[in-house]
């Protein structure tokens, strides 16, 4: 929206084509509304510049990513504004500007099989009062966040009601500290969140808190970024936290280059071998029961799985229905061994999408992958 109520469907057009060419290859696509340090006057992306409404506070030009959080009063005020819907001079209110944009897009790909949904906005940020939130601040991401959630909910599902929306807490929630009242009880929102903390003990907490807060509202929690690296001992680490929560997850980003903190060069992550192998392993892609846990061992290729044969409802599954397993070729180029029980295989020997039959009066199933 590069003015107020003008929508840039060229923009959207282009997202289009991008969304197309990942729907031809399979891939299931998340629309992420994307900010860093709220709009360009702020060494920031992702808002029009005309969206910040900070009273003429110190903007200090040398504040960049990420320490500009806390050190510019003027983009703390724009995301102040921004929770408080302040009215555009001569228009309506900020916040109602960002979902009518929010709304043109997800009219554009309501009817995109493989859009799952939207993201709201990606790591927000509340304010000048953000050292609460280093440890947990329910009362501010209800008063703040909570309101924008439900008001963007409803206006998205006007227009696409088959798709998903996604929220994720304020930024601080990624160090692992905090705990977070969203999605909220009630919603049908899922719980977007990401992971940067600064040692092992943080990624534990992030994953702990987002398995407590879907759990407490029966939502789907998924790791929508985490990475920024290519040191493949900490994605390896960080992949399998998410697994032993069984949680899905995103890589950030996945692309040409990739800079590494203090680092001038640049580095191409698309063809880091070690980068790959971490993040690329097995994983169930379909069941017909419920996941209960989920490992992969890199250094001897192990994966181990085991599930209900129930959903989550309670409901057994028609026993015609399989259950299917990604097991890339990149670890397993010379086919595998499969241990199961509670269930028979019935894909051909090798193939990278193990399929599984459960057997009747089943439980529960346990596969073990090993290299052949």
């Amino acid at each position: 929206m590069p003015a107020p109520g003008a929508i840039d469907h060229a923009y959207i057009e282009s997202l289009a084509r991008s969304v197309q060419v990942l729907s031809d290859e399979g891939i299931y696509v998340l629309l992420d509304f994307h900010q860093d340090g709220f709009a360009p006057k702020y060494n920031g992306n992702g808002l029009p510049d005309w969206m910040a409404i900070d009273d003429g506070l110190p903007n200090p030009p040398d504040a960049v990513f990420p320490l500009y959080y806390v050190q510019n009063p003027a983009m703390q005020r724009a995301f102040e504004s921004f929770w408080a819907n302040r009215p555009i001079p001569g228009g309506k209110g900020v916040q109602d500007y960002y979902v009518d944009g929010l709304v043109a897009v997800a009219e554009r790909f309501a009817g995109e099989s493989r859009v799952i949904g939207y993201e709201l906005m990606n790591e927000p940020f509340p304010g000048a009062d953000w050292t609460a939130c280093l440890s947990g601040c329910p009362a501010q991401e209800q008063a703040q966040l909570a309101p924008f959630h439900r008001k963007a909910t409803a206006a998205i599902h006007e227009v696409a009601p088959r798709q998903q929306v996604y929220v994720e807490p304020f930024v601080l929630f990624n160090f692992g500290q905090a705990a977070t009242s969203l999605p909220g009880a009630g919603t049908a929102n899922e719980l977007s969140f990401h992971s940067y903390a600064v040692d092992v003990a943080g990624e534990e907490g992030v994953v702990r808190n987002a398995l407590a807060a879907a759990e407490r509202d029966g939502a789907v929690p998924i790791a929508t970024e985490f990475g920024s690296t290519t040191d493949d001992v900490l994605l390896d680490r960080e992949a399998d936290q998410f697994d032993t929560g069984v949680i899905s997850w995103m890589f950030w980003h996945y692309g040409e280059r990739i800079i590494e903190p203090g680092t001038p060069a640049s580095i191409d992550n698309v063809s880091s071998l070690p980068v790959l192998k971490a993040l690329v392993r097995p994983y169930p892609l379909a069941l017909a029961g419920t996941p209960q846990s989920l490992s992969y061992e890199r250094d001897t290729r192990t994966m181990a799985l085991r599930f209900t044969t129930r959903g989550p409802t309670g409901r057994r599954y028609p026993a015609a229905l399989s259950s299917v397993i990604s097991v890339p070729k990149l670890h397993y180029p010379d086919r595998y061994r499969v241990e199961v029980s509670g269930a028979r295989v019935t894909s051909r020997p090798g193939t990278d999408r193990l399929a599984l039959r459960t057997n009747p009066g089943a439980a529960e199933v346990v596969v073990r992958i090993t290299p052949a």
